[in-house]
């Protein structure tokens, strides 16, 4: 599939992927680097609040490093809380990039 991230964008604009860094990390005071599925669902504070809102996708990974976490596991979960989980993700990106919802 495609995310909204920088990985996937960069990746259909012929971005170079070390160029694919997360836009929002600098602002927000995160970890930076590339803005990839791993970065968006675990690391960035852009994304904070809406892991606060579905503990329940996050509690099994809890104390693990992002680089330690299965995306498969991650993505073995609730259809409905994932779906969810990434619309809420997505609408927050995008306001957050200026872009209407």
């Amino acid at each position: 599939g495609v995310h909204w991230g920088a990985e996937e964008q960069g990746r259909l604009t012929g971005v170079p992927r070390a160029q694919r860094v997360c836009p929002h990390c600098a602002s927000l005071g995160g970890p930076g680097g590339l803005e990839d599925t791993r970065h968006i669902l675990f690391s960035c504070p852009l994304y904070a609040s809406e892991r606060a809102r579905w503990p329940e996708l996050f509690r099994d990974f809890a104390g693990k490093a992002p680089a330690d976490i299965s995306l498969a596991a991650f993505f073995q979960q609730s259809d409905e809380a994932l779906a969810a989980f990434a619309a809420a993700c997505r609408q927050r990106g995008r306001l957050a990039a200026g872009l209407r919802t």
